[in-house]
């Protein structure tokens, strides 16, 4: 909406992307606590984005509970390589069947 696309440009100019990520994690955390929708995958990855690394495995369990298309492809990315020595991830990995190293 006007607003939300508002605030994304206003923390852009002020903040740069990282104010973008925060303004699109706050906007999706609002639409998601709104509709029940889960934007879980989303927010995991601009969670990512701040280096928030604990706060992205919240949501990449959750994505994982709730069937999530594209978890398969979460050991694919090189932006997972930040996670390769956090227990949680790899347990998910082991969760999915997929190669941890």
């Amino acid at each position: 909406d006007e607003k939300v696309l508002a605030s994304i440009d206003s923390a852009f100019f002020e903040y740069g992307f990282i104010g973008v990520a925060k303004q699109r994690i706050k906007a999706h955390e609002e639409m998601y606590r709104k509709s029940g929708v889960p934007y879980f995958w989303t927010l995991a990855d601009w969670y990512m984005k701040v280096e928030n690394y604990e706060k992205a495995m919240d949501y990449y369990e959750k994505a994982y509970e709730n069937h999530t298309p594209g978890m398969c492809y979460i050991g694919d990315k090189r932006i997972y390589d930040k996670l390769k020595d956090n227990p949680r991830y790899i347990a998910l990995l082991k969760k999915m069947n997929l190669p941890t190293d």
